[in-house]
C-alpha cells in the first residue's frame, strides 16, 4: 500500500512554525485522548513526541489503570464496550470513559518493560525482541505484564518501576495519522461503496467517524481478525495518544528511553547497548538485530509479492496545508491489517552488516551430560542380562534408565529427553510404534495437561488473584499460615475428589501460584524463593499423604484394594482404610510445613501488612467479573463432575475436558493459548514417554523378575516380621524409581510384596493397609511418580536437584511416621 501526498505549492515556513502545527496536531481531534492527569514540563506536552528521543528522565510509572490487567479487562468490559456500542448514537460523546489500548509487555530476565502503542512502529519492536509465548527460549523475550508481576503496593510499583528499564516508540503525529487512516480504511471497511463516507478530511477532523460509520452502519465494515471481530472496537481502539502511554502518574515521562520510528535502527541500537549494560553477568548479550520488518516488508513488495487482499484499495491523502508538507507521511511500503500481524521475524539493523563469518554447529544439547545417558544406557545394553530377563526386558530397562538419567541431568528439554528414548526403542527395535505411544491414550498425562490450561484460565480471569487476595486477607500474616490453609483445604477434598492429579493440577496448583504471583514470587524474574519454592514442595508433599489417606483419594487405591481382597479374602472398607491413615497421614500433614520451614525456608516469611494490602487490592478488583463468573462456574462443574461423576460414569479428563470447554466457548481461554503453554505439552510428552516404558519392562516382565529376586532374597533372612516387614516396606517403596504412576506400581508388585509380608508372619491386614497407603506416598521421590508432581515440578520453582533431595529426606520421614507412630496407632485400634 502506498499512499500518495499530493504537495501544493511550496511555501517556505520556519521550522519552529512546524514543530509548532505538529504539537497542535497532536493536541487536535485527529489524536483526541481521554482527560488525565497533567503533564509537567518534563513531559510530552512540550514537544511532539515524535521530537523525543533515547535517553530521558523517567519521573514514575504510568497509572495502574492504564496497564494492569485486572484492572483494565474491568474497564473495558464495564464501560469501554457498552461506550462503543453506543457510538451510533450522534449524542455518545467522543471521549471514551477510559483508555483500553495501552499494553505494557515485560523481560523479567533483562528487567525492561515495553509500553506498547498503536500504529508507531510498536509491532517491528515487539517482534524485533520475540514474543516468548511464540519464542520462548529467545534471549530478551517479551510477554504482557501479567498481575503477578505488578507489587501490591504503590511504593512497590515505584520500586519495580523504578528497577526496570523502561522504553517505548514514538512516531511523528501526522505520519502516525496517515498511518492509522490508511490501516483502518483498509482493515475495516468492507466495502468500496463507502470509502466515500469516510474520505481524509472528515476521518481528520473527527478520526473516531470510522467508529461511528461501523456502528450506525454494520454492513460497511467488515469483521476484523483480532478485538474479537468487532470491527468498532479496532476503529476505536487505534486512536489512542501516544501520550497517554508514557506520562507518569504525578506528571513527566514514565519512561527511560524513547525510539523513534522515523530512526528505529539507530535507536534500537542504543537500547540494546544499555539493556546489555545492565544485565545479569550469567545472561547472554541481546545481539543486534539484523533486519528491520519494516525492511523486510519493502523487500517483500519490491520483489512483487502481493499481500493485497481484494477489498484493500489504494489509499489517497491530500493535504491541503502545506505547511505540513515537510510532515507528511512517506508510506512507501506494504502496510496491510494482515501482514502487520504477520509473525514475521524482525531482527534490525542500523547500517549494512558484512556477511557473517561461516559457524559451526549450534549445538541444541549439553553434549558432556547427553554423553553420559548415552554411555549409561550403552553400558547396560551390552552387559549380558541376569537369568530369567529377557532380551527385549533388558534393552528396554537400558533404555529406560538412560532415559531417567536424562531427564535428572537436563541435557535437553525433558520432553525431547522422552522423544529421545523413546525414538531409541523403536530405532532398536525393542518397542513398536504403537508401544511406544501407548501411554498418550493414557488419561493421566491428558488431564494433566488439561490441568494446566484451565489454570490459565483461572489465572488469567482474575478468579486466581482473587481467592488469593481472599485467602492473604484472612491467613496472610505469615507464609507458614498461608501454607497450612492450602494443605488443610486439599485434605479435605482428598476423599472426595478421586483423582490426584485433578485436585492437585487442576484445583490447588492454579490457585497456588496465583498467591505466589500475587506475593511478587516468580521463577520467570528469579524471586522463586521468595515463597514459591517453598510453598509448591510443600504442598506438592502433602498430596501425596493425603492421597494415601482414604481409598477415594487416588485412583489406584481401590485397585490395591481388589488385590488385598484375593489375598486376605475380604475386603478393606473405606472406614478402615480412612482410620488407619488418620493419625500417620494427620502427624505428616502437620510436620511436613513445619520441617520445610525450617529446611528450605521462603526469603519472605511474616507480612503482617500484606492482610490489609490484599483488602485493598481486592477493593480495587471490584465485583466479579463476567469472565471470573465464568471461571468459577466452569471449574465448579468440574469439580462436581470429579466428586460424583463416577457414579454416571463420567472420567476424570472427561470432567476435566468440560470446564475446559465452557472456558473455550466463552473465550475466557482461546486455543492459541492451550498451544502456546509450553510446560502443558512438555510435562505431556516426557509423562507419558515414561509411563509407555514403564509399563513395558512389566509386559516384559522384568518387575515380576524383580519382585521374585526380592521376595526370596527378604523371605530367606530368617529374620522376625517386624525387622522382614521393615525390610519389605523399604524395598517396595524406593523400588517406585522405576515406575511412573502408582497404579503401575501396585499392578505389579503390590501382591507378590503383600504375599511374602504374610508368609514371614506380618498381620494381613496391616501388611496391606501399608503397602496400599504408602504406595501414595512413595510418589514424594520423583517428579514422575504421582500425578500432582509433573504439574508442580511444572511449575519452575524448584530446582530438580531439589525436588529429589526433598523428596528423598522426606520420604525418610514418611517411612518412620508410618511404622513408628502408625504401627502403635493400628495395634491401639485393632488392626493387628
Amino acid at each position: 500500500m502506498r499512499v500518495a501526498v499530493a504537495r501544493p505549492r511550496r511555501r517556505h515556513l520556519p521550522r519552529l512554525v512546524l514543530v509548532a502545527l505538529a504539537v497542535l496536531f497532536t493536541a487536535s481531534s485527529c489524536f483526541r485522548r481521554p482527560r488525565g492527569p497533567a503533564v509537567s514540563s518534563r513531559g510530552v506536552a512540550g514537544a511532539s513526541p515524535a521530537l523525543l528521543r533515547g535517553r530521558t528522565l523517567k519521573a514514575g510509572p504510568i497509572s495502574l489503570d492504564l496497564f494492569h490487567p485486572n484492572r483494565t479487562r474491568a474497564c473495558f468490559r464495564e464501560r469501554a464496550k457498552p461506550w462503543m456500542a453506543a457510538l451510533g448514537d450522534a449524542a455518545t460523546p467522543d471521549r471514551p470513559p477510559c483508555t483500553f489500548w495501552c499494553q505494557a509487555f515485560v523481560s523479567r530476565k533483562y528487567k525492561a518493560i515495553f509500553l506498547r502503542h498503536a500504529k508507531t512502529g510498536s509491532t517491528t519492536v515487539l517482534k524485533s525482541f520475540g514474543e516468548c509465548q511464540y519464542e520462548p527460549d529467545k534471549p530478551g523475550c517479551l510477554e504482557l505484564v501479567t498481575a503477578g508481576d505488578i507489587p501490591a503496593s504503590e511504593d512497590g510499583v515505584a520500586a519495580w518501576w523504578a528497577d526496570h528499564l523502561v522504553f517505548t516508540v514514538v512516531r511523528d503525529p501526522l505520519d502516525r495519522a496517515v498511518s492509522q487512516y490508511a490501516f483502518l480504511l483498509q482493515a475495516v471497511l468492507a466495502s468500496p461503496d463507502c470509502t466515500p463516507l469516510m474520505d481524509w478530511d472528515r476521518f481528520c477532523a473527527k478520526p473516531l467517524s470510522l467508529a461511528r460509520l461501523c456502528a450506525s452502519q454494520p454492513a460497511c465494515c467488515a469483521a476484523v481478525k483480532y478485538e474479537g471481530g468487532n470491527p468498532v472496537q479496532r476503529a476505536a481502539g487505534h486512536l489512542m495518544s501516544q501520550a497517554s502511554c508514557m506520562t507518569a502518574v504525578g506528571g513527566g515521562l514514565a519512561v527511560d528511553f524513547v525510539l523513534r520510528q522515523e530512526h528505529l535502527g539507530d535507536d534500537l541500537h542504543s537500547l540494546l547497548q544499555l539493556l546489555n549494560e545492565r544485565r545479569d553477568p550469567g545472561l547472554p548479550a541481546l545481539a543486534p538485530p539484523r533486519e528491520l520488518r519494516r525492511d523486510l516488508m519493502r523487500q517483500r513488495c519490491a520483489a512483487g509479492h502481493s499481500v493485497l487482499h481484494d477489498r484493500h484499495r489504494p489509499v489517497n491523502v491530500t493535504l491541503r496545508d502545506e505547511s505540513w508538507v515537510g510532515l507528511a507521511a512517506k508510506e512507501d511500503y506494504c502496510e496491510t491489517a494482515e501482514l502487520d500481524q504477520t509473525p514475521v521475524v524482525a531482527q534490525a539493523a542500523a547500517t549494512p552488516a558484512t556477511p557473517p563469518a561461516p559457524q559451526g554447529i549450534k549445538w541444541g544439547a549439553d553434549l558432556k551430560k547427553l554423553a553420559i545417558c548415552v554411555g549409561l544406557g550403552t553400558a547396560l545394553w551390552f552387559t549380558p542380562a541376569p537369568a530369567g530377563v529377557a532380551a527385549n526386558a533388558w534393552h528396554l530397562l537400558a533404555i529406560f534408565l538412560a532415559t531417567i538419567a536424562g531427564i535428572i541431568t537436563t541435557p535437553l528439554p525433558l520432553g525431547a529427553v522422552a522423544m529421545l528414548g523413546l525414538g531409541a526403542s523403536m530405532m532398536t527395535g525393542t518397542l513398536t510404534f504403537a508401544a511406544a505411544f501407548s501411554a498418550f491414550a493414557n488419561e493421566i498425562p491428558w488431564l494433566i495437561a488439561i490441568a494446566f490450561w484451565l489454570s490459565g484460565g483461572f489465572i488469567r480471569s482474575g478468579l486466581g488473584a482473587r481467592i488469593a487476595y481472599s485467602i492473604v486477607s484472612l491467613f496472610g500474616k505469615t507464609t507458614l499460615g498461608l501454607t497450612y490453609s492450602l494443605v488443610a483445604a486439599e485434605a479435605l477434598l482428598a476423599p472426595a475428589i478421586p483423582s490426584v492429579a485433578a485436585r492437585a493440577g487442576g484445583l490447588f496448583l492454579p490457585l497456588a501460584k496465583a498467591l505466589c504471583l500475587a506475593c511478587g514470587s516468580d521463577p520467570a524474574n528469579g524471586t522463586e524463593k521468595k515463597m514459591g519454592s517453598f510453598l509448591m514442595m510443600t504442598c506438592f508433599l502433602c498430596t501425596t499423604i493425603s492421597s494415601g489417606m482414604f481409598i477415594t483419594a487416588m485412583a489406584a487405591n481401590p485397585l490395591a484394594v481388589n488385590l488385598a481382597s484375593e489375598t486376605l479374602g475380604y475386603t478393606i472398607s473405606w472406614g478402615t482404610w480412612a482410620l488407619a491413615g488418620l493419625v500417620p497421614g494427620s502427624v505428616c500433614l502437620l510436620l511436613t510445613p513445619a520441617l520445610m520451614y525450617v529446611l528450605y525456608p521462603p526469603e519472605v516469611k511474616d507480612t503482617p501488612d500484606a492482610p490489609a494490602k490484599a483488602r485493598e487490592e481486592l477493593a480495587k478488583l471490584g465485583p466479579m467479573s463476567t469472565d471470573e463468573k465464568i471461571t468459577a462456574f466452569a471449574f465448579a462443574i468440574t469439580v462436581g463432575l470429579w466428586i460424583f461423576g463416577g457414579a454416571v460414569g463420567v472420567n476424570a479428563v472427561a470432567a476435566a475436558l468440560t470446564g475446559l470447554s465452557i472456558l473455550l466457548i466463552t473465550g475466557v481461554v482461546s486455543w492459541k493459548q492451550c498451544l502456546s503453554d509450553n510446560q502443558a505439552w512438555d510435562t505431556l510428552t516426557w509423562f507419558a514417554a515414561l509411563i509407555a516404558m514403564a509399563a513395558y519392562l512389566n509386559k516384559f516382565g522384568f518387575i515380576s523378575w524383580f519382585s521374585d529376586k526380592v521376595v526370596g532374597l527378604v523371605g530367606g533372612l530368617g529374620m522376625g516380621w517386624q525387622a522382614t516387614f521393615g525390610i519389605i516396606l523399604a524395598l517396595y517403596f524406593y523400588s517406585h524409581y522405576f515406575f511412573a504412576s502408582g497404579a503401575a506400581h501396585i499392578g505389579a508388585m503390590y501382591t507378590a510384596f503383600l504375599s511374602v509380608a504374610i508368609a514371614c508372619g506380618t498381620p494381613g491386614l496391616m501388611a496391606a493397609l501399608a503397602l496400599g497407603q504408602l504406595s501414595n506416598v512413595m510418589g514424594c521421590l520423583t517428579t514422575y511418580g504421582i500425578g500432582s508432581a509433573p504439574p508442580f515440578y511444572g511449575t519452575g520453582y524448584v530446582p530438580q536437584s531439589k525436588w529429589y533431595q526433598w523428596g528423598f529426606v522426606f520420604s525418610v520421614l514418611y517411612l518412620a511416621v508410618w511404622v513408628f507412630i502408625g504401627g502403635p496407632w493400628w495395634k491401639a485400634i485393632g488392626i493387628f
